[in-house]
């Protein structure tokens, strides 16, 4: 092979290095974006159940979420999931540790730690984006288990903008 190949298939190799995704670490968003609590959030209006319209495959049987203000207990959030459309809803209760309004750190019976950001809800407290900043987790959840495309819709706009990539994220319509 002369050098002048040698160079050139070099180089192709290395351009094609540097076009290859960057390694799995399970993270669903881009860590440079900005994230923060929104400034509209309301523990008395947030509360009360919500349908989940969107979330990533690790999240796809939850079909609602709630987060409780317990006088004793302190904050907690309540996942229920539905594996199947025939299968038994499964409730498990994460206790929420506030760091601030709208901003919790969940902990599963097992262990699991999460952090619930809200990042964005509708003027209505209808639709709502919560997510976890260090990007295991997003979920778009509703009033409904239908309608309010636009809400839905805004809610996919945010948590793109907020550095998540939506290609597999299982929105319900």
């Amino acid at each position: 092979m002369s050098v002048a190949r040698a160079f050139v298939v070099t180089l192709f190799g290395l351009a094609l290095v540097a076009c290859a995704p960057p390694p799995d670490d399970g993270a669903l968003r881009d860590p440079n974006a900005p994230i923060g609590v929104t400034s509209r959030y309301d523990d008395a209006r947030f509360g009360g159940a919500w349908q989940v319209r969107g979330a990533y495959p690790v999240d796809g049987d939850l079909v609602t979420v709630e987060r409780l203000e317990r006088a004793q207990e302190g904050a907690a959030w309540v996942l229920a999931a539905q594996p199947c459309p025939t299968c038994p809803v499964n409730q498990t209760t994460w206790v929420a540790e506030v760091d601030v309004p709208g901003a919790d750190r969940l902990r599963s019976p097992t262990g699991a730690m999460r952090r619930a950001v809200v990042i964005w809800v509708d003027e209505g407290f209808r639709t709502a984006a919560i997510a976890d900043p260090d990007g295991q987790f997003a979920w778009i959840l509703d009033r409904s288990a239908t309608g309010g495309a636009d809400r839905i819709e805004a809610a996919r706009q945010i948590l793109e903008f907020s550095g998540f990539d939506l290609a597999t994220m299982q929105v319900r319509p």
